[in-house]
């Protein structure tokens, strides 16, 4: 369990991020808030009703816990449980929401292409109203793969950012690769020294998250990358919403 990217765990590598539960944002994400403390963990955990230990109401760390089902029940209910919290993924969104306030949203996506035009990326900034405060469409300077893409796009979300004066974000993108990848600290590999550059650069923020989100709700980021594709060009919007994905802002607001 210690591989997970709570926290503690992220702070141990380096790693600067917000302490909050970022399902609950109302604890520090330590290992057994983010299995068992958390609210969204506890209905997880009142599915099973078959279990003879009342999780949701325990006090017990995780530890403990395991012994006590162990002793209270059998080895299959050990393995449920063990099964169970270790396909907890608390970093990832079901839909868009809009952030806290004070805290902006970062929704980006990369778009590829096989015809020998290069790659590009659309990136949206949204307010705690749910309101654009900066979006782009970005064809990039030449052709990358669809994981280094992801990447380039995560980048250029933090510096549009950075630039906007934006010290407090959360970062939304469809590619779960990535969002593993950077929030364990992971910089072997083929684009290692990039996951290695986006992590120096979200240090140089006050407090960041960075989560999965289901491709049917990052539509926005994804039009923007797909229009940069079409008309080999970039654009961007200060202060107001591209008009192309109005229609899509107002459904996420809804």
């Amino acid at each position: 369990m210690n591989g997970l990217p709570t926290a503690e765990n992220l702070k141990k590598r380096g790693i600067n991020t917000s302490e909050l539960c970022p399902c609950c944002e109302k604890e520090p994400k330590s290992i057994t808030h983010s299995l068992l403390r958390c609210e969204v963990a506890k209905k997880v955990w009142e599915c099973w009703r078959e279990c003879l230990v009342d999780i949701p109401s325990s006090q017990r760390d995780f530890s403990d816990l395991a012994l006590e089902i162990l002793v209270q029940g059998t080895a299959m209910d050990l393995e449920t449980f063990f099964v169970t919290a270790g396909n907890d993924q608390p970093y990832e969104s079901s839909r868009w929401h809009a952030p806290p306030a004070g805290v902006f949203k970062i929704n980006v996506d990369g778009a590829t292409s096989e015809n020998g035009r290069n790659s590009s990326v659309g990136v949206i900034i949204r307010d705690s109203n749910g309101m654009t405060v900066v979006s782009c469409s970005n064809y990039l300077s030449g052709q990358f793969t669809a994981l280094e893409t992801e990447a380039l796009a995560v980048e250029c979300g933090i510096l549009l950012a950075r630039e906007m004066e934006l010290a407090q974000v959360i970062i939304e993108t469809d590619a779960l690769s990535v969002v593993q990848s950077i929030t364990t600290g992971e910089t072997e590999g083929g684009i290692g020294h990039s996951y290695l550059g986006i992590i120096g650069l979200l240090n140089t923020l006050r407090s960041w998250k960075l989560k999965h989100l289901k491709r049917d709700y990052n539509r926005i980021a994804h039009e923007l990358a797909q229009i940069a594709k079409r008309n080999e060009a970039s654009q961007c919007w200060r202060g107001v919403s591209p008009p192309m994905v109005q229609h899509l802002i107002q459904e996420d607001r809804i």
